[in-house]
């Protein structure tokens, strides 16, 4: 299942994400992907630092003027 995560540079709630995405690994396992746009700060990079940490995939798409 893949799920995107994308969202504000200045969003900051860490838990709120960390939550939402062990809810989905508890529903999904191995199945589940992470799909974000890469950018370091607010959800994307939330996003980005919960999936490596409970070793979950991961795949970036950043947008094409990067």
């Amino acid at each position: 299942m893949k799920i995107a995560i994308v969202g504000s540079r200045e969003y900051s709630n860490k838990t709120k994400i960390k939550e939402f995405v062990l809810t989905l690994k508890k529903k999904f396992g191995e199945r589940l992907e992470i799909v974000s746009g890469g950018q370091i700060n607010g959800a994307d990079g939330i996003a980005k630092k919960i999936a490596l940490e409970y070793e979950i995939d991961y795949k970036e798409f950043a947008p094409a003027h990067y």
